[in-house]
């Protein structure tokens, strides 16, 4: 797929999945936005980006949770590269480490505020530019934990949910404008963070998986661009399941009797 002459912005892709998507696209010809809240860390993905031979991206700096840092980020976009083609809304918190009883209602507001009520913002202020200049295309990463819920982590699943819907509700409004809002439901992930996990952790969550492997960032990266192409131009308002299988079965195999 050719995305020459094309502008991406990839939120939270100055590491981990975004920063793999970014390069999925830089392959294709895009100019990306390189987005992250840290400056430094946006720097530095740059920085790498261009060691590998990417010369067209530009940093998008800012806090997707508020509203004004995300008219920032789309406006210097355009001020950059007179157009936005594609958003991915990768950007998000983990909500990791508290059940229900002990999420505080700042923790909350914090989880929601990254995973939807960014993708919200990043989506509306990106829509009013893409239908100044014709078709583009949305994609928001969410995660199976909008509807197979995880012990610890009901802030986080309540706000793929939320990305689910709203995936949705914003499909039918901006069609007639030619946008198209899809978006991947990711499994487990092969991110940094798996270097943590010890060797028999990592083989238990691949007993879980049909295909016996998790998704790694080419696998988030390839299926966006197909849902961000001319190829994928009649489908919108759909969510894409990418977990090797895993919310296919009823249990992992070494749990059926």
């Amino acid at each position: 797929m050719n995305f020459k002459g094309k502008t991406v912005l990839v939120t939270g892709s100055s590491r981990h999945t975004g920063l793999g998507i970014a390069r999925i696209f830089l392959n294709a010809g895009a100019t990306v936005g390189i987005n992250s809240g840290n400056p430094e860390n946006v720097s530095k993905a740059i920085r790498d980006l261009k060691e590998e031979g990417f010369n067209n991206t530009f940093p998008a700096i800012g806090d997707i949770s508020k509203e004004n840092d995300v008219r920032a980020i789309i406006k210097k976009t355009i001020d950059l590269t007179g157009r936005l083609d594609v958003l991915i809304n990768n950007a998000c918190h983990l909500g990791v480490g508290f059940d229900i009883m002990s999420t505080t209602a700042e923790f909350w507001d914090e989880v929601m505020g990254v995973n939807a009520r960014g993708v919200f913002l990043c989506s509306k202020y990106a829509a009013l530019e893409m239908m100044k200049s014709g078709p583009g295309a949305i994609v928001n990463i969410s995660s199976t934990c909008a509807t197979r819920a995880l012990r610890k982590r009901a802030a986080y699943c309540a706000s793929k949910g939320a990305v689910d819907s709203f995936t949705k509700a914003m499909a039918i409004e901006v069609a007639a404008h030619g946008i198209r809002v899809n978006a991947i439901a990711l499994g487990y992930m092969r991110t940094s963070r798996w270097e943590t996990l010890s060797e028999n952790a990592v083989e238990r969550r691949r007993l879980n998986v049909p295909l016996g492997k998790e998704s790694d960032y080419d696998d988030v990266g390839e299926l966006a661009m197909f849902l961000s192409s001319e190829k994928s131009r009649n489908i919108t308002g759909e969510i894409f399941t990418l977990d090797g299988g895993v919310a296919a079965q009823q249990y992992p195999i070494d749990c059926e009797v």
